[in-house]
């Protein structure tokens, strides 16, 4: 099965064939849809909970988010409890976390569970039909700065109108010293200050303790006062990740 997204291509990072391997894997595993000889590309006449799987596919699909989150359930989570707190603060009341606007980052070292509970509230928002993206500081670089012109634009347009967006692994070494980071630093601020503005909720996490020393020279007086405006959320603990 072919899809097609309407996304600047530095920000799509789901290929074809593992999409089309969720959807064949899912209706293996259903002993309605399976009878059927279904090879993924006729969905017609598939049973109700395989439809609606295979929308909410579409949806992560749409969203950039990570496939091997796509079937994850919470109860799984081994991570920080102060990430599971924030993450069933905001499934409690979705609607007010997208009014909220909230501007947040989760900042600590690898394995803590910081991306996991970042693409779940993601996944949320997309059942919820809200619009979603999940993208890196490395992939907004490129799509803002190295992409072709028309890419470019439509990577910007959509990291500015998304209805909640992610950018995971904020980190220094995706940006290169000189002319390019001062452009990708005032075309960020611009993007992240028209999304404030609009009240349109931004994650984001990094390894670093310290999110506000991230960006030097020119990015940084170009990000400084946008990024006072994030809540920093430091999350401790050790790396579930080595268990």
């Amino acid at each position: 099965m072919e899809y097609q997204i309407s996304r600047s291509k530095a920000l799509n990072n789901i290929p074809s064939k593992k999409y089309q391997e969720k959807i064949i894997t899912l209706l293996e595993s259903c002993q309605t849809c399976s009878q059927k000889n279904n090879n993924g590309t006729n969905l017609d006449g598939l049973c109700e909970t395989c439809c609606y799987r295979i929308t909410a596919y579409n949806r992560y699909l749409e969203g950039n988010i990570p496939t091997s989150f796509w079937d994850f359930d919470m109860k799984e989570f081994r991570g920080s409890e102060s990430l599971l707190d924030i993450f069933n603060k905001i499934n409690e009341n979705y609607p007010g976390f997208y009014k909220s606007g909230s501007m947040l980052c989760l900042s600590g070292g690898h394995g803590k569970g910081k991306t996991t509970i970042l693409t779940q509230i993601l996944k949320k928002g997309a059942q919820k039909n809200y619009s979603v993206l999940y993208t890196t500081l490395g992939d907004v670089v490129d799509g803002l700065i190295s992409a072709p012109y028309e890419d470019k634009f439509t990577a910007k347009k959509e990291l500015t109108m998304v209805d909640i967006l992610c950018i995971d692994e904020l980190d220094p070494r995706h940006i290169n010293n000189g002319a390019g980071a001062d452009l990708f630093g005032r075309t960020l601020d611009r993007v992240l200050r028209t999304r404030y503005e609009n009240k349109l909720p931004t994650l984001f996490a990094t390894n670093s303790p310290n999110v506000k020393e991230i960006f030097t020279g020119e990015i940084k007086a170009s990000l400084d006062s946008i990024m006072s405006k994030m809540k920093e959320i430091p999350v401790i603990g050790k790396d579930f990740r080595k268990e």
